[in-house]
């Protein structure tokens, strides 16, 4: 359920991303004097970081800075356009089905883009697109193995959501069980030493649900370097 005060929040997270010009001393400046004072920064820090996720979960999807702010403003000023009620169901029918509709024919086409536009690329029949790099020699992943990797995954727009490359510990250890479809599906073609290209369509990923720092419905890219199978 997508609550009311999501109107608010989301009017604060564009005042934040406003605030990334500013000089550094205007934020090692800050003095918290009491309790109180203590109480707000540690409120808003809290919003800041629920905010951020939120804003991960549009993707590409932007908000109208003036209109926000205006939304801020006539809420203090107890003129908003719309009631309680109708922002609120407003918003509940955006994140539950506007905006997974929205993404899911986004990954559609972007994933049709990366069939017919990459020559290398194959596609399985659960709609894996793949290409195999290096296929390896050893050990190849299989239920109840836990595998050693190092990879980089990105949105459709080319950001960076996450990668191991840029962890001081390098590889990491996943049990073969407990991983989405797309990978289960795509690693079990390669060996230890391995490198695979993935793209995935959501229902091979997360699906309309998401995660914390993904929105519904995301067609997903990655590059895996399987290093072992234990």
């Amino acid at each position: 359920m997508v609550k009311g005060r999501h109107i608010l929040l989301f009017s604060l997270l564009i005042m934040l991303f406003s605030c990334k010009g500013k000089e550094d001393g205007e934020f090692t400046a800050l003095k918290l004097r009491n309790a109180e004072d203590t109480l707000a920064y540690c409120i808003g820090q809290d919003m800041a970081q629920y905010l951020f996720t939120t804003q991960a979960k549009l993707d590409a999807h932007k908000l109208d800075i003036e209109l926000v702010v205006q939304g801020i403003k006539r809420a203090l000023a107890d003129e908003k356009l719309l009631s309680h009620d109708a922002a609120n169901r407003f918003m509940t029918e955006y994140f539950t089905k506007r905006l997974p509709a929205e993404a899911l024919r986004e990954a559609e086409d972007f994933l049709q883009d990366v069939e017919k536009s990459l020559k290398n690329v194959s596609k399985t029949q659960s709609g894996l697109i793949y290409e195999i790099l290096r296929e390896g020699k050893g050990r190849k992943p299989q239920p109840g193995s836990t595998l050693y990797l190092m990879y980089e995954a990105r949105k459709r727009d080319g950001s960076v959501f996450e990668t191991t490359y840029a962890d001081f510990e390098g590889e990491v250890s996943m049990p073969f069980d407990y991983m989405i479809e797309g990978w289960k599906e795509g690693l079990a073609m390669i060996c230890e030493g391995g490198a695979i290209k993935l793209w995935l369509h959501p229902s091979l990923a997360y699906g309309e649900k998401g995660t914390d720092m993904l929105g519904p419905n995301q067609a997903l890219y990655y590059y895996i370097e399987l290093i072992a199978v234990i």
